[in-house]
């Protein structure tokens, strides 16, 4: 991972071998989003497509990090209702992760 000086202020962005490492992280997330949102029923909803958790990613030889989705959404809708545990399991491994609401198809 690396910091990068953003316009409002620091950015974590992670880089390929981040990505092979926090793999197993990911999975659990994934996991951990299904299982809220099926218990809780917040799988309904909009349907959209592009919906998930992101992150920042500088790919090679890159200077400005993107926005990258890491896990897409377990279903049809943004997951929104849902999103806080597995983001919060991210950050407490040090991945700064955010929901990526998707676009309404």
């Amino acid at each position: 991972m690396k910091w990068l000086n953003g316009t409002s202020g620091p950015i974590l962005a992670i880089q390929d071998e981040d990505l092979v490492r926090a793999g197993p992280l990911f999975v659990r997330a994934a996991e951990l989003w299904l299982r809220d949102a099926t218990s809780r029923d917040h799988t309904g909803g909009t349907v959209v497509i592009g919906a998930g958790i992101g992150v920042m990613y500088l790919g090679p030889r890159k200077r400005q990090p993107v926005g990258k989705i890491v896990i897409p959404c377990p279903f049809q809708s943004d997951g929104g209702g849902s999103v806080r545990v597995p983001l919060r399991y991210l950050a407490y491994h040090g991945i700064a992760a955010f929901h990526v609401a998707g676009r309404m198809d």
